[in-house]
């Protein structure tokens, strides 16, 4: 399942990390997301997929 940086802020926030985008998104790839990178129309969003 794809999850936004924005769905996944207040876990990490609650586990204690950083309020940074960098610091988030380190954790995040510790945790087993790989991020992915998408542009739609000149617009880049980044995306974290959880492997089962």
């Amino acid at each position: 399942m794809l999850y936004t940086y924005e769905e996944l802020r207040p876990q990490a926030i609650d586990a204690g990390i950083k309020d940074s985008r960098i610091h988030i998104s380190v954790w995040l790839q510790t945790q087993g997301y790989i991020r992915l990178r998408k542009q739609i129309n000149r617009i880049r969003k980044t995306y974290y997929l959880k492997p089962l």
